[in-house]
């Protein structure tokens, strides 16, 4: 008995790295909002960083709705996104 492909599950299984991006995602938002809003963009610079990697070793096949453009691309942008974040995130009075 095989499962359909178009289930819920099957699509859930096939964005899990999208989910989980997510899921960092909705945690730095509680970050910002309950701590403070520079330790949130720390932790949403730490956020894209992670992803970064990730996108650079998993395989394209694996990441589902990660993969936007070629793999260099993609990492450059994240890093170039979480570098500008991170000197965002500790200028004083910003």
């Amino acid at each position: 008995m095989n499962q359909s492909p178009y289930t819920l599950r099957a699509a859930m299984v096939r964005q899990r790295a999208l989910i989980l991006a997510l899921i960092g995602l909705l945690a730095t938002v509680l970050i910002a909002l309950l701590v403070d809003v520079s330790t949130g963009g720390f932790a949403l610079a730490g956020l894209l960083l992670c992803l970064a990697v990730v996108r650079l070793v998993v395989p394209a096949r694996r990441l589902g709705g990660l993969v936007i453009r070629r793999r260099v691309i993609d990492t450059v942008i994240l890093l170039v996104l979480a570098g500008g974040l991170l000197l965002l995130s500790s200028s004083p009075n910003l």
